[in-house]
């Protein structure tokens, strides 16, 4: 029997995309280098990118397969059990398996799904971002800033300001007769308004 990890690498390679495991590499039976079990524990995210010599080989136990640390590759076992996501890396869609969950990352999801679980000093910080407190010290205004911002601001230096003038006459008698309507309304638009130019 295929196991559902296993189909749905395969699945996601079939697509043409790339696998995206999240693994605990501190379950017992991981075979990964030290360095990554110690800087990883819980939460290594490995790509299975299909245009890499993977060498992938599914097991009653897990899967095997060769990945390039720092430049140097490594053959790595992970049992099933030590997996516990399996995602398309560009849509994000995938398997997650709670079961295999380490408890740590366990109570950072329950953490980010029912707030009211969570320590009230997450909560108080939550509730202050909530309000428009933030926990930085907020930056002084120049007295610039504080200056209220007038209501018909100039034009920026070397832009154009465009003010409204009278109605061409010239302009409106150049519409020939078929032109359609659209047309006759651009028109009559565009002549209602005279472009200065700026500079010093």
């Amino acid at each position: 029997m295929v196991h559902p990890i296993q189909r749905m690498v395969e699945s996601i390679h079939k697509n043409g995309s790339c696998p995206r495991l999240q693994v605990n590499v501190t379950y017992e039976g991981v075979v990964c280098p030290d360095f990554i079990r110690e800087q990883w524990k819980e939460a290594l995210v490995v790509d299975l990118d299909p245009s890499y010599p993977l060498d992938i080989i599914f097991t009653e136990e897990g899967l095997d397969v060769d990945l390039s640390f720092n430049g140097y590759v490594t053959r790595c076992s992970f049992p099933w059990e030590s997996i516990y996501v399996v995602a398309d890396r560009e849509t994000g869609k995938g398997l997650m398996l709670e079961q295999n969950m380490p408890e740590s990352v366990l109570r950072k999801r329950k953490l980010v799904l029912d707030p009211e679980t969570a320590p009230s000093s997450v909560k108080a910080s939550k509730e202050s971002g909530a309000k428009g407190e933030s926990r930085r010290h907020k930056r002084r205004k120049t007295p610039e800033e504080q200056a209220p911002v007038p209501e018909t601001p100039s034009a920026p230096l070397g832009l154009a300001r465009v003010e409204p003038v009278a109605e061409d006459p010239i302009a409106k008698d150049k519409v020939d007769s078929e032109t359609g309507a659209q047309e006759k309304e651009a028109l009559r638009r565009r002549s209602g308004f005279r472009v200065i130019e700026g500079g010093s």
